[in-house]
Protein backbone atom coordinates (compact mmCIF):
# COMPACT_ATOMS: atom_id res chain seq x y z
CA UNK A 1 0.00 0.00 0.00
CA UNK A 2 1.50 3.42 -1.09
CA UNK A 3 1.48 6.56 1.17
CA UNK A 4 0.52 9.84 0.45
CA UNK A 5 0.65 13.53 1.31
CA UNK A 6 -2.42 15.28 0.16
CA UNK A 7 -3.88 19.17 -0.33
CA UNK A 8 -7.72 19.53 -0.66
CA UNK A 9 -9.23 22.58 -1.73
CA UNK A 10 -13.02 23.67 -0.89
CA UNK A 11 -14.60 25.89 -3.20
CA UNK A 12 -16.98 27.28 -0.61
CA UNK A 13 -14.50 27.89 1.68
CA UNK A 14 -11.88 28.92 -0.06
CA UNK A 15 -9.41 27.42 1.78
CA UNK A 16 -7.01 24.46 1.55
CA UNK A 17 -6.28 21.41 3.78
CA UNK A 18 -3.46 18.99 3.95
CA UNK A 19 -3.09 15.38 4.96
CA UNK A 20 -0.95 12.49 4.73
CA UNK A 21 -2.22 9.25 4.79
CA UNK A 22 -1.27 5.44 3.93
CA UNK A 23 -4.95 4.43 2.79
CA UNK A 24 -6.26 4.52 -0.65
CA UNK A 25 -6.77 8.22 -1.32
CA UNK A 26 -10.14 8.65 -2.84
CA UNK A 27 -11.29 6.70 -0.21
CA UNK A 28 -9.83 9.07 2.35
CA UNK A 29 -11.15 12.52 0.85
CA UNK A 30 -15.07 10.65 0.17
CA UNK A 31 -13.87 10.24 4.25
CA UNK A 32 -13.30 14.20 4.41
CA UNK A 33 -16.52 14.82 2.59
CA UNK A 34 -18.66 12.43 4.82
CA UNK A 35 -17.92 13.72 8.37
CA UNK A 36 -16.32 10.70 9.05
CA UNK A 37 -13.41 12.33 10.94
CA UNK A 38 -15.46 14.14 13.87
CA UNK A 39 -17.65 17.09 13.44
CA UNK A 40 -14.96 19.10 15.31
CA UNK A 41 -12.49 18.62 12.47
CA UNK A 42 -11.56 21.35 9.97
CA UNK A 43 -12.81 19.32 6.99
CA UNK A 44 -16.76 18.43 8.74
CA UNK A 45 -17.14 22.10 8.03
CA UNK A 46 -17.97 21.59 4.47
CA UNK A 47 -18.71 18.28 2.12
CA UNK A 48 -17.17 19.90 -1.30
CA UNK A 49 -13.35 18.84 -0.87
CA UNK A 50 -11.32 17.73 -3.62
CA UNK A 51 -8.08 17.18 -4.42
CA UNK A 52 -5.88 19.81 -5.49
CA UNK A 53 -2.29 17.70 -5.40
CA UNK A 54 -0.91 14.64 -4.89
CA UNK A 55 2.80 13.29 -3.50
CA UNK A 56 3.54 9.95 -3.72
CA UNK A 57 5.84 8.86 -0.57
CA UNK A 58 8.65 6.06 -0.48
CA UNK A 59 6.13 5.04 3.21
CA UNK A 60 4.26 6.49 5.84
CA UNK A 61 6.79 8.49 8.00
CA UNK A 62 7.86 10.60 4.75
CA UNK A 63 4.55 11.33 4.11
CA UNK A 64 3.70 12.78 7.58
CA UNK A 65 7.20 14.62 7.49
CA UNK A 66 6.28 16.23 4.36
CA UNK A 67 2.51 17.31 5.56
CA UNK A 68 4.54 18.94 8.29
CA UNK A 69 6.79 21.42 5.91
Amino acid sequence: MSSHTYILHSKALNKFYNGACHEDLEQRIENHNAGTYGTKRFTSITQDWVLFLKIDCDDYAHAIRLERK
